[in-house]
């Protein structure tokens, strides 16, 4: 059976493709295979920053077909680049920073129901923190925040009750926010 869909050419030579990824166990591929080639002890050693830095810089196509990526795929990449992990600082900024961050785009929701949602510092740690062990960098930092909030947000609205909904180092380990409410009474969710 054949396709009936109309296809049409397009000159993609003008066009810039960006593909990007995580790529967990790739330097620790790399380390095992050039770990007999480096001097690891004495005057002159690389320490173990420098070499995951350069093993980064110079990953190979063959490299990344070998942890199984396609070559027909990577042949159409003609320039590879290597990014180092994002820091914890960095990753608690991109909560907050960004002209629409997901820190901001929560409150936003909150406020609509007429609470104030705020985070505090220990709360950004944390959250970035555990993106950190989740090994899930900034794509995961939305993931943490939602599943965090999700009973809350359902619990909020037509609520009088509260007026501030906080959320602090406890609120990420266990999902429990602070409640507040008009007078200024604090609870943390049941």
């Amino acid at each position: 059976m054949t396709s009936q869909a109309e296809t049409k050419e397009m000159d993609t030579s003008n066009i810039l493709f960006i593909c990007s990824g995580a790529f967990p166990g790739l330097t620790d591929q790399r380390a095992r295979r050039g770990a007999k080639n480096r001097k690891v002890m004495g005057f002159g050693a690389e320490r173990e920053d420098e070499r995951e830095e350069e093993g980064l810089r110079e990953v190979t196509v063959e490299e990344l077909v070998g942890y199984g990526m396609l070559p027909e795929f990577l042949g159409r990449l003609p320039v590879t680049v290597t990014l180092r992990e994002l820091t914890e600082d960095e990753l608690a900024r991109i909560l907050t920073e960004p002209k629409n961050s997901v820190c901001s785009q929560y409150q936003l929701a909150f406020r609509a129901d007429g609470v104030k949602l705020v985070f505090t510092e220990g709360a950004l740690e944390e959250i970035a923190a555990e993106a950190i062990r989740r090994g899930c960098g900034a794509r995961g930092l939305r993931s943490i925040v939602e599943k965090m909030l999700l009973e809350t947000m359902y619990y909020i609205p037509g609520r009088p009750d509260v007026s501030r909904c906080i959320v602090d180092r406890e609120t990420v380990r266990t999902g429990k926010v602070i409640l507040e409410n008009p007078r200024g009474e604090r609870r943390r969710a049941a």
